[in-house]
């Protein structure tokens, strides 16, 4: 008996175009928006921390809609910060920074501020090729006609170069600025540009504050500034009329309030209270 060969079975699929995917979303637009997310820039910076004036190295990723993000090295997916890179007021040449001092190991022709309206971020690449990459990038997103220095104006700023002309220092119109409290007080704070000199700080505090022009100016730490050097963007200093620091904050401690009061003389702690409470219980601490 002669075998025949059996026709394939029905089926109901139908084959789809060229043009259309699976899942209905157009391979052309899914390779636009893939493009779209890709960054612009991406790699490491070290940079100063806002607070505690430390160096530490960061992973910086810039997208082509002028969002900078920064995420913790070792722990990638803890993002650490954002600037909106059209809120960019100038980029400039680390040797015009006066008021920072640079880690001791950064090549001097890879430091930069990054000046937005918000803040000053003082940062330093890896090598040249980095650095040029950075600055190449950072003119695609950053508002026309602000001061943006080229790698060569970093190297010049170091030998004495007046490059940039008028923007050649981070002062407060480039967005320098530190935040002022009375002595023994941390709220009812101002921001006040940088000044450029210890007397121009001393009026602007007083101004802000309106208090008496302050003849004392203290960093958080306690110790008592005499040069307008010591100032770096974004401290926090503390205006006496002559007395000594003396520092008041209230914090939160699951729940319980807690009050600490420090005094300080010639930097040495002379005393302090603090006080812990809870529904059932109310603790005095005193310490000298």
């Amino acid at each position: 008996m002669a075998s025949s060969s059996l026709p394939p079975p029905p089926t109901d699929r139908v084959p789809l175009p060229p043009d259309v995917s699976v899942s209905g979303v157009d391979p052309e637009e899914a390779a636009e928006a893939e493009v779209s997310s890709a960054p612009l820039k991406r790699g490491f910076l070290t940079k100063q921390g806002q607070h505690w004036k430390n160096w530490r190295r960061r992973l910086f990723i810039l997208k082509p809609d002028g969002f900078l993000r920064y995420y913790n090295v070792k722990d990638r997916a803890k993002l650490g910060g954002t600037l909106d890179m059209q809120q960019c007021t100038a980029i400039l040449p680390g040797g015009k920074c006066a008021q920072v001092k640079w880690f001791s190991g950064a090549n001097r022709s890879c430091c930069f501020a990054l000046c937005t309206t918000k803040r000053t971020l003082f940062m330093f690449a890896d090598n040249e090729e980095d650095m040029r990459g950075w600055l190449a990038a950072f003119r695609e997103v950053c508002p026309a006609g602000i001061p943006m220095c080229s790698f060569e104006d970093i190297r010049a700023s170091w030998t004495g170069s007046t490059a940039l002309g008028q923007h050649e220092s981070v002062s407060g119109a480039a967005g320098g600025r530190v935040s002022v409290f009375r002595n023994a007080s941390s709220d009812q704070g101002k921001v006040i540009p940088l000044a450029s000199s210890m007397s121009a700080l001393r009026k602007a505090a007083s101004e802000a504050l309106q208090m008496p022009l302050p003849t004392r100016i203290f960093l958080a730490n306690g110790a008592e500034i005499a040069s307008i050097a010591l100032v770096r963007d974004d401290d926090m200093l503390y205006c006496s009329a002559g007395e000594d620091f003396c520092l008041g904050s209230t914090v939160f401690l699951q729940g319980r309030a807690v009050m600490v009061l420090l005094h300080r003389k010639n930097n040495q702690p002379l005393g302090g209270f603090a006080c812990w409470f809870s529904p059932v219980m109310f603790i005095i601490f005193v310490f000298f």
